[in-house]
């Protein structure tokens, strides 16, 4: 029983003890103080410095200071609460003013000189020079604070990786400084109603500012001094006597999600400022929506501007290649003479997907500013926009009276109703076209020449059909507006696709974009196709062919000779069945999804003139070893005057015909004689060269001519050259 009551009196005094060290730890501040010790140190009332001193002085690290509610202020020009040369400090639920914004920019309510890895929170600090002040100090958290009616609210001088979040900054003359300070946070912060900037970034780098509203502030947001790589996302900026969001000689910044409406110059204004990236923003009942001012390769993606009194979009003196694309610009002009979008003294910027819709004066207004080359607005693009509803004039090149131009501005897919031009301007007025080749039965055809032609003669585009029958995407002049009714019209095109011995053709006026211009290839039925040696006929020879290459792929190897009866680009079943489907036809003419080619430029088989029309298939026959082999076909056309050289192997050969033509002009074959042809060798080799006068056969300059030859030996087995493509000359 007696050692029970000495446990339990051991344990009381152990209680007291821990109570009253506790205690002790926990340190009382009724009035000003100098910390000079690691603890905790809790206010237990208001006060108030009546001397020119700093009232809390923190000189030791480890500490914490909780205000618990109470007010810390003065009239004199001094900090409430100091801290330098420190680590660790925490300052909470303080309430600091002192005094009426008086002092000197080195004076806060709260101020951190070279103080890292501390705290700030709770805490309400108006009323004095600087309410949170930051100075060479990093690494240090500011939550849930409230600074208003400051003349700065917070300033954060030559500090880095701190972070500030849920901060209230209103009412004085700068909310939010940042001073060369770089890696910096600011998170769900409002800097409404300052007099000069709600939030200003000054040779500041690397820092983000997430959910932030600026509103009724001169600047609502303000980059400057060569402020680079930050990042601004989620900003609400309205209603400022400037701009929302202002950037000078800041680059590689990053601004996205922004609203900035009702400001009273620009919803987003950049001067001298280079290479930033603004997506997705919003600008509403602005003077000017947008404006870049001798401001330099930025692009903006995905841009509303609404209702703007002045331009939507400002590119201006000397702002050049810039990048604008996917835009919205809506009722615009509303003050009178301005536009849309506005290009003043600015080149090689590209406006791309644009909807115009409203202006009650122009859409789209280039101008130029003097005589020399930098006050013109010259190489600009301008694609994929739509410009409706517009009051004056849907788009207008404007020169300033004087020498100045406004050249080589290029509209490509852009509708609209009217254009003005100024003399020595230049509109060059431009729509897409893409071909597709299709055979008669609607089936893609694989690399088939599309070329096209402009009025005068001019090649514009020399191009090959893809898998789907398609071409690549085009572009083709309409006409070149040089002002005073010089108009240079391009239509029409004569447009012509083509694969081996089939042509089809049309003349085209780019008046529209087109990208589905079908051109039809081939014959009603597949008999050509199906007559794989070209002898006229649909029979066991075909299928001899057939066997030996199934399994050839065209696109890889150039030996599948003309056994790719469907144009797929593989010799398959699917040829077979198309042999079989036109066995026994006879009179066969050539298709459009000839092949016409082999890798040593012959197709070689046994000549059967087999007519009979069953669909039985037939044994396959062993090839005779002594064919005739077609070396080389090498033609060449100069001043009209076609030289046809070939080169073949054959001991006995008794038929040589050429034929050559187009779809257009036909085709002729000559019988040509065999005693031109010199012998090289004993194995059969020889080498042919005949010349023929083309001159009255009707051929334009550049029409293209298709040539082949055939031979035939005593034997009556045959082969057929690679047909080649030739240009009239």
């Amino acid at each position: 029983m007696a050692n029970k009551r000495n446990i339990l009196f051991f344990i009381g005094i152990l209680f007291v003890v821990n109570t009253l060290f506790f205690v002790s730890a926990l340190t009382s501040i009724s009035t000003c103080v100098e910390i000079n010790e690691s603890g905790t140190y809790l206010m237990n009332q208001s006060i108030n410095q009546t001397e020119n001193a700093d009232c809390i002085k923190i000189i030791a690290s480890d500490v914490i200071l909780d205000c618990q509610g109470y007010n810390i202020t003065s009239n004199w020009s001094v900090s409430g609460v100091y801290a330098t040369n420190l680590t660790n400090i925490t300052i909470k639920n303080c309430y600091v003013d002192m005094g009426s914004g008086l002092g000197t920019g080195d004076l806060g309510g709260i101020k951190f000189s070279r103080v890292n890895n501390s705290n700030i929170m709770n805490s309400t600090l108006s009323n004095q020079y600087t309410g949170i002040l930051i100075l060479t100090s990093n690494n240090n958290t500011l939550t849930n604070i409230t600074t208003n009616s400051n003349n700065h609210g917070i300033s954060i001088e030559l500090s880095n990786n701190n972070t500030l979040t849920n901060i209230t900054s209103n009412s004085n003359s700068m909310g939010v400084i940042l001073s060369s300070s770089d890696n910096n946070a600011l998170i769900n912060l409002t800097a409404n109603s300052n007099v000069f900037s709600g939030i200003e970034l000054s040779l500041s780098n690397n820092n983000t500012l997430t959910n932030i509203t600026s509103n009724s502030n001169y600047y609502g947001i303000e980059l400057t001094a060569i402020s680079k790589n930050n990042t601004l996302t989620n900003i609400t900026s309205n209603s400022n006597s400037h701009s929302g969001i202002y950037l000078s000689n800041s680059q590689n910044n990053t601004i996205k999600y922004i609203l900035a409406d009702s400001n009273t110059d620009a919803g987003v204004y950049l001067v001298s400022s280079n290479n930033n990236a603004l997506i997705n923003l919003t600008a509403n009942s602005n003077s000017d929506g947008f404006e870049l001012y001798t401001s330099s390769n930025n692009t903006l993606t995905n841009i509303t501007s609404n209702s703007s009194y002045n331009h939507g979009i400002v590119v201006g003196l000397s702002s050049n290649s810039n990048i604008l694309r996917n835009l919205n610009i809506l009722n615009c002009s509303t003050g009178g003479s301005y536009s849309c979008i506005y290009v003043y003294a600015s080149d090689n910027n590209l406006f791309n997907s644009l909807l115009i819709n409203n202006s009650h004066s122009y859409g789209i207004l280039l101008n130029s500013s003097g005589s020399f080359p930098t006050q013109n607005s010259d190489n600009n693009l301008f694609k994929d926009i739509n410009i409706t509803n517009i009051a004056n004039t849907s788009v207008f090149l404007d020169d300033d009276g004087s020498n100045s131009e406004n050249t080589n501005n290029t509209f490509l897919n852009v509708s609209y109703l009217n254009e003005t031009v100024d003399s020595r301007s230049e509109l060059i007025r431009k729509w897409y076209y893409r071909a597709r080749v299709i055979d008669i039965n609607n089936q893609s055809i694989n690399l088939a020449t599309v070329n096209a032609y402009n009025k005068n003669n001019t090649l514009i585009f020399d191009s090959t059909t893809n898998e789907s029958g398609f071409i690549e995407t085009n572009s083709l002049i309409a006409y070149i507006n040089r002002g005073n009714n010089n108009l240079e019209y391009f239509n029409p095109y004569n447009i012509s696709a083509s694969k081996n011995i089939f042509i089809s053709s049309h003349l085209y006026n780019a008046t529209k974009s087109n990208l589905d211009d079908i051109f039809v290839l081939g014959s009603i039925d597949w008999c050509a196709g199906a007559d794989i040696n070209r002898d006229g006929n649909v029979d066991s020879a075909d299928y001899i062919i057939w066997r030996k290459l199934q399994g050839c792929f065209v696109n890889v190897s150039n030996t599948c000779g003309n056994a790719d009866v469907n144009g797929n680009s593989v010799v398959d079943t699917t040829d077979y069945n198309l042999w079989k489907a036109n066995f026994g036809k006879t009179n066969c003419t050539a298709s459009a999804l000839d092949s016409g080619s082999s890798e040593n430029e012959n197709t070689t088989v046994n000549s059967s003139n087999n007519t009979n029309t069953t669909t039985t298939i037939p044994p396959v026959v062993v090839e005779d070893n002594d064919q005739p082999m077609i070396i080389r076909n090498n033609p060449s056309i100069k001043t009209g005057v076609g030289r046809f050289e070939l080169w073949f192997r054959e001991k006995n050969p008794s038929i040589l015909v050429l034929k050559y033509g187009n779809q257009n002009k036909g085709y002729k074959s000559v019988d040509l004689s065999l005693d031109e042809c010199k012998r090289r060798g004993n194995l059969g080799r020889r080498d042919c060269l005949y010349s023929i006068d083309l001159t009255g056969e009707g051929y334009s300059n550049k029409e293209k001519i298709y040539i082949w030859f055939e031979l035939s030996d005593i034997a009556g087995n045959s082969a057929v050259s690679k047909i080649k493509e030739l240009k009239y000359n």
